[in-house]
């Protein structure tokens, strides 16, 4: 509860909750929406939040106490409720008007016991929709009251309907309040006669009931919070215009409650003529448009009736000393009435009292006259930016002249939803703009076009909204992408170009890259963009088609490709896509002006962004040794701006799109996380004018030998990184200066420094160059680097030890126990081996002996065979291991045999099982309705299986990427599991469900998970569980999933969508069978009938 209103959340109710296609329901009821007790909200929330209600339950409405001062702990069921409902109304009193305030009489508001049972409890959903609709309100709005809008994510629509949903409720009061064509306030009563009769109430307490239950169109002015009296500060602040005269008497909802005089407005020329109270045949109550009189002093009107004052009687005389003003009808004054609700004029002044919202103006006599240009006074370029960008296109398009244009924005059609909806058919709609605008095409030729002009964009407004509601509704099915029309498009080119001035082709967005935005902001979901979608209208001037089958209709469609370009390759380029996106937000912003979260300043926010990347801090940023960032890790930062601000906007931790980049710009996790850290690991490249050295790498093989020359190579140097070409001095380096001869020239006017290290010495004597000596084919010299000594090689690929020979298949020079740990481990426990072997057996002869032929057995005794395992198994614990291997996390298991379906499963915590966690749960129809949607529960063992895996997820947990991913492993008996975890792919249902809950819940704790297939004999435990065995495990270590309970991530919403898909294919089913046995079978043959005759 706040100064706003009552909101909350429904979790759960016959249409929306756990398993339904919307989660949750926001509710929003606004405390400015009342009728006559501007407290009722405040009065029911007390009642509400009382300690009586305070207690644990999971329904709404609970029942009442004998006496109705407390509540019980039991839930009001339907026919409770209507009993309830019954007694209250009739305890209800009729309401009276005191001229201040709302108060009950002592009249019973129902009197007829039959007219209880009309009210049912079945509120109907679409009658505050049809209000809305009727006053003009755009259907995406209406959707956030009917509750047909689409929930995408909670905080986005929780953000956005909330002033929405209060905005509709205070504008459809309003509208209830000022109808006079349709008679909302009395909705629904119409049907109230006919029912009493049908329970053989008499004609005379059927037209009581009715009457009473009526509200009188008098009092219209005196509902909602137009009548509420200012409180005492306010009045006292207010200057002092005149005196109210005090009402005569208390107006009962009877007889008495209509006013002794009223004034009839008749005819176009809105002619004012003042009656009494029973003087003449005309009843107030039966006029269209009325305005009450109560003290003839005060009566404004033009001419009074002829039958109610008789024989040249002056309503004068009626008034008493009071002098009756009369005033002619002017122009001003008639435009004042249609929005006044009720008028009381005297001498001196005159109170005007007209609700906007919850104000209540008053104005001095002499302002009378002018109203109608105070109310207006909106100027008329103002009223060109109010109207939205699409409807001021068609007006353009068509020729519209301007002020014809501002006569329909001043009447509030401002959008193309408003203008297509003025009525249904031409006709009307040209009666409707006469009489609204006025545009009284009669007159003469200008006039008649004008006409024919708004009337061809009222046609061009209802085939726009046509087609762009079907190709949105096809978008959200995924049956074709969206489209920008060339006229949506036009329109939203034509309100930025006002805006920044005329634009280029390589500036403006493409429509593929307009459609994408205008889906993200109709769901409000702004995702990051990919800059290679960031196209312009230039790269989109030859539009790509693709092809595609509606799944609905088995159809072939053609529908637009998607449109890319290249990554930006240079700053310009970025800044040019920076100001592309913004203009396509701006464009976007022009066509969904209620869109808070899209800043008029979009294209400046943008702006600043590139500033930003590609400023000293960033782009410019250059470290001590020269190095400066790569440009793929500045778009890879730029782009993690983005989605930052993005991310903000949903959340709704910022207002604005604007303020979401400037916030991410100055978010030093993101700088540190994905800048700064990645550049100081190896994410820059070479400066162009350092001049400090960068190692080689070790192992870097080197450019070969070249085309059509030898390997000699003896002498030649390694290239190993890029060489310089300016020096140190600013002028170009010598490359004869760089070879072993040096430069012959004197007077050399190039730079004599080395290209490697910018010093003074060639190229060919840097002692940072690495050089390789040559290798022999005749295998008389080792390899070797330009170190004095090289360490010995095992030879990798050969048997025994000995000089290196050259191989074209191994390379140069063969790994050796120096550089590869390995090699040095095994060489290792060889030599440890052979120590052992020598003290035991006499290898030199074993060895002729073997090569003899004549050890036709083992020549090793079971001793060594023992020692030298346990010497190997010494040396690898010694070493430990080079990774973390995979440990088996927990292994589970499913049974399903007729209605007994048992998942269960145990964690590998202890050798012990005692000590170990384990779960074992029971489905049912209940808990797993999708378990029978297709037969037998043994058909779905698959799925069982892997909702046992789920299960065992959830409750034990896996271990969590904090870098990368991890890798676990778990058993399962089901080898079909096994491949379905390790591609993630099948179309089974439910095993599909619960696959996709299983990735979505280890894609967030960054763990990928090895299902593993086991034996059933080696799967006992998991298998004892399904079976009701708890002989092995401990009660405490149990752990119990609800899967009634449990919500997922996308476990309900998909197992409803395949239960509603088994629905429709067994109702379809039933549909064909019943077909093909309600056909006539064929008239039988004789020899079938009777076969032996």
């Amino acid at each position: 509860m706040s100064t706003h209103g009552l909101s909350g959340v429904l979790d759960r109710t016959k249409t929306r909750g756990p398993g339904k296609r919307i989660r949750f329901l926001p509710i929003f009821i606004s405390c400015k929406v009342f009728f006559m007790n501007p407290d009722w909200l405040q009065q029911g929330w007390s009642i509400w939040c009382s300690a009586e209600f305070q207690f644990e339950r999971d329904y709404f409405l609970p029942l009442p106490n004998a006496d109705g001062s407390a509540a019980m702990r039991s839930m009001a069921t339907y026919a409770r409720t209507l009993a309830l409902s019954k007694q209250f109304l009739k305890l209800l009193r009729k309401p009276a008007w005191d001229g201040h305030t709302w108060q009950l009489s002592s009249l019973p508001l129902i009197e007829a016991e039959a007219a209880l049972c009309f009210w049912t409890e079945h509120s109907e959903r679409n009658w505050l929709v049809s209000v809305l609709a009727s006053l003009g309100v755009p259907r995406d709005k209406r959707d956030y009251v009917g509750r047909w809008h689409i929930v995408a994510a909670s905080d986005e629509y929780v953000r956005t309907a909330r002033h929405v949903v209060l905005s509709l409720q205070e504008e459809a009061l309003r509208g209830v309040c000022l109808d006079e064509r349709w008679d909302l306030l009395n909705g629904g009563l119409e049907d109230l006669p006919s029912f009493l009769r049908e329970r053989g109430c008499g004609e005379r307490l059927v037209q009581s009931q009715s009457q009473a239950l009526q509200l009188r169109s008098c009092l219209r002015v005196c509902l909602g919070p137009q009548h509420v009296r200012p409180n005492s500060a306010s009045a006292a602040d207010a200057p002092e215009v005149a005196a109210r005269a005090p009402m005569p008497a208390i107006l009962q909802a009877q007889a008495e409650e209509l006013p002794p005089f009223y004034t009839a407005i008749v005819g176009k020329g809105r002619l004012r003529r003042l009656h009494r109270k029973g003087g003449c045949g005309t009843a107030s109550r039966d006029l269209r448009e009325m305005l009450p009189v109560f003290e003839l002093q005060d009566a404004v009107y033009d001419s009074a009736c002829k039958h109610c004052w008789r024989n040249g009687e002056n309503p004068g005389e009626d008034a008493g000393d009071g002098a009756v003003r009369k005033f002619h009808t002017c122009s001003h004054y008639s435009g004042l009435s249609d929005c006044c609700g009720s008028v009381r004029l005297s001498d001196v002044c005159a109170i005007w009292s007209f609700s906007f919202g919850s104000i209540t103006c008053i104005l001095p006599a002499c302002t009378i006259c002018s109203w109608s240009f105070m109310a207006d006074s909106t100027t008329d370029a103002a009223m060109m930016v109010k109207a939205d960008s699409d409807l001021k296109f068609l007006m353009d398009d068509v020729g519209v002249p301007i002020s014809v244009q501002l006569l329909v924005y001043r009447k509030g059609f401002t959008s193309v939803h408003v203008f297509a909806g003025v009525d249904d058919t031409r006709p009307e709609v040209r009666q409707a703009l006469a009489k609204e605008l006025p545009l009284h095409y009669t007159e003469n030729a200008e006039s008649r076009v004008h006409m024919a002009l708004l009337l061809s964009v009222w046609d061009a407004c209802r085939r726009q909204l046509s087609v762009t509601e079907k190709n949105r509704a096809e978008s959200k099915l995924g049956v074709q992408d969206r489209v920008v029309q060339t006229s949506e498009y036009a329109a939203m080119r034509r309100a930025v170009e006002d805006y920044h001035g005329t634009l280029s082709d390589k500036e403006l967005p493409s429509k593929s890259l307009l459609a994408q935005k205008l889906e993200q902001v109709e769901e409000n979901n702004p995702v990051v963009e990919d800059l290679r979608d960031a196209t312009s209208l230039e790269d989109a001037e030859t539009e790509a088609y693709a092809a595609v089958i509606d799944p609905a209709s088995s159809c072939l469609r053609i529908k637009p490709g998607r449109t890319m370009t290249v990554p930006p390759t240079t700053p310009e380029e970025l800044r040019l896509r920076h100001r592309r996106l913004g203009l396509a937000w701006h464009m976007i912003r022009s066509k969904h002006t209620t869109r808070s979260w899209l800043p008029e300043s979009i294209v400046d926010a943008f702006r600043r962004l590139s500033d930003f990347v590609l400023g000293d801090k960033v782009a410019g940023l250059k470290a001590e040794d020269g190095r400066v960032p790569k440009w793929s890790l500045i778009l890879k930062f730029e782009s993690e701006l983005r989605k930052r601000a993005y991310q903000s906007v949903r959340d709704g931790a910022v207002g604005d799109l604007g303020a979401a980049l400037k916030a991410a710009c100055a978010a030093p996790d993101l700088f540190a996380f994905h800048f700064v850290t990645p550049f100081s690991l190896g994410g820059c490249a070479a400066s162009p004018g350092g001049a400090g050295h960068v190692e080689a790498g070790a192992g870097w093989k080197g450019a070969g030998k070249g085309l059509d020359k030898k390997g000699d190579g003896k002498g030649k140097v390694m290239k190993t990184i890029a060489k310089h070409k300016w020096g140190p001095d600013g002028k170009l380096l010598c490359f004869r200066f760089q070879k072993k001869a040096g430069c012959p020239h004197k007077d050399c006017k190039f730079s004599h420094f080395c290209q490697r290290c910018l010093q003074p010495h060639s190229y060919s004597a840097c002692p940072y160059v690495k050089r390789d000596a040559a290798m022999v084919d005749d295998g008389t010299h080792a390899p070797c680097y330009a170190k004095a000594k090289d360490p010995a090689v095992l030879e990798h690929g050969l048997r025994g030890h000995g000089a290196a020979m050259w191989s074209n298949l191994l390379g140069k020079r063969r790994r050796s126990s120096a550089d590869t740990p390995s090699l040095a481990f095994a060489e290792k426990v060889g030599a440890d081996l052979l120590k052992l072997l020598h003290g035991v057996l006499d290898v030199r002869m074993l060895a002729i002996k073997l090569a003899a032929g004549k050890v036709v057995a083992c020549p090793f005794s079971a001793e060594v065979i023992e020692a030298g395992r346990e010497l190997v198994f010494r040396s690898l614990e010694s070493a430990g291991l080079p990774c973390m291997g995979e440990r088996e996390l927990f292994r589970t298991d499913a049974r399903a045999e007729g209605n007994e379906v048992w998942i269960g499963g145990w964690a590998l915590d202890h050798r012990d099982t005692t000590q170990c966690r384990w779960f074992s749960e029971k489905l049912t129809h209940k808990n797993a309705p999708w378990l029978f949607a297709s037969g037998e529960s043994y058909r779905q063992i698959a799925s069982l299986e892997l909702l046992a895996t789920l299960a065992a997820v959830v409750l034990f947990g896996v271990p969590k990427g904090d870098v990368g991913r991890i890798r676990c492993s778990a058993g399962t008996d089901n080898l079909g599991n096994t491949h379905v975890v390790a591609r993630l792919l099948t179309t089974s249902f439910p095993l599909c469900a619960f696959l996709m809950e299983l990735a979505t819940q280890l894609q967030r704790l960054g763990t990928e998970l090895h299902l593993d297939w086991l034996p059933r004999l080696q799967n006992r435990e998991a298998d004892a569980l399904t079976n009701g065995d708890f002989a092995g495990f401990s009660e405490s270590r149990r752990r119990r999933f609800n899967l009634q309970d449990f919500e997922g991530i996308v476990l309900r919403e998909m197992l409803g969508e395949g239960l509603d898909l088994y629905e429709d294919i067994r109702e379809c089913r039933a549909a064909k069978r019943w077909k093909r046995e309600s056909k006539l079978p064929a008239a039988e043959s004789l020899r079938q009938k009777d076969p032996w005759q």
